[in-house]
């Protein structure tokens, strides 16, 4: 992945992990989106997965292979197989869900899984406060830089692929 600004600030190996990875710049065919990540205190595992993963290259030429447009308003990306299935966590296996003070609201970044234990790479970024969701997906970083880019490809509408209001993006939506 290529990054402009790629800030590691206050890094600090603890016992619980990351201390704080201050923030990353996902550079996207459609402009750059900065995420903070202010979490690594209380998600360490998941904000030094999503960072590490950024900083492998992990990410490169994969797409935002989900759009959700009706209640649940969020844009998935992560999975290099852009299925829904794929893709795996810096620490081999799945990981839990880490309770954090980050809110499921509008640029919230959060983990995506299918169920306990099983994060691993996949993401999502709310792009509009959406239905209440369970706490199950943790929430390590926020966009701060980019959110109209996210709000382009969510006006132009997912393809009903997984039902009405569910499935890909139309506007062709990826990490370069």
């Amino acid at each position: 992945m290529k990054f402009k600004n790629l800030v590691a600030l206050c890094v600090a190996i603890t016992a619980t992990g990351v201390s704080a990875q201050d923030r990353v710049t996902l550079q996207t065919n459609r402009g750059n989106i900065d995420i903070n990540l202010p979490y690594g205190l209380d998600a360490p595992l998941a904000t030094k997965n999503f960072y590490e993963l950024c900083k492998r290259g992990y990410y490169d030429k994969t797409q935002f292979f989900r759009l959700t447009t009706q209640g649940l308003y969020v844009v998935q990306g992560g999975d290099p197989t852009a299925t829904g299935t794929g893709g795996e966590s810096i620490y081999g296996k799945g990981f839990g869900y880490e309770k954090t003070n980050g809110q499921y609201t509008k640029g919230a970044v959060a983990t995506a899984n299918a169920g306990p234990d099983t994060n691993g790479s996949q993401f999502f970024i709310i792009y509009r406060d959406s239905l209440p969701l369970p706490p199950m997906y943790t929430v390590f970083g926020q966009v701060t830089s980019g959110m109209d880019i996210i709000e382009e490809v969510a006006v132009a509408g997912d393809d009903g692929g997984s039902g009405e209001g569910d499935g890909s993006p139309v506007m062709r939506f990826i990490i370069i």
